[in-house]
């Protein structure tokens, strides 16, 4: 189904195609393109020393999605995940295997590596990602909560 999908770590000569595939994840969103957000980030993909990596899928027509990534620390298993933030296939790309093989790449890191999970979220309503995701995991018994900028601070005080 992925056939003439490859996958690799981004390099440095990918950010056109990447940022134009990530203004379109965060249109997708309901974000709006921000040049800061995509510098920063891809300033931390392209550092070797920032646990943010990111693969991208490609054919000979270009790339077509990208899963950005990072490995987390568990310590009530003391052990180390890696936790999936983004991930990303073009809309011609759907449909071809794009996004398994991203996700195949990374569940291959768990299997074959030192690391215990691979772990994620999406949002309830996301159909299409659930349908996929469902196929490599099953679904979490806990919660996510958010606080600070772009979550709700409360005070117990």
């Amino acid at each position: 189904m992925n056939t003439g999908v490859i996958v690799r770590s981004a390099h440095h000569n990918d950010r056109v195609r990447w940022e134009a595939m990530f203004d379109a994840y965060r249109s997708g969103a309901g974000l709006s393109a921000d040049p800061v957000v995509n510098g920063r980030l891809w300033s931390w993909i392209c550092d070797t020393s920032n646990p943010v990596q990111a693969l991208v899928a490609e054919s000979a027509g270009g790339l077509l999605g990208f899963a950005h990534f990072r490995r987390f620390p568990r310590p009530i298993m003391a052990d180390e995940g890696l936790f999936l933030d983004d991930l990303f296939t073009t809309p011609h790309a759907r449909g071809r295997g794009v996004a398994r093989a991203l996700l195949d790449q990374l569940t291959g890191q768990v299997l074959t590596g030192d690391l215990a999970t691979l772990r994620w979220t999406t949002k309830p309503s996301n159909t299409a990602a659930r349908r996929i995701y469902e196929s490599y995991g099953v679904l979490a018994d806990s919660l996510t909560y958010d606080s600070g900028s772009h979550g709700a601070i409360r005070s117990s005080v």
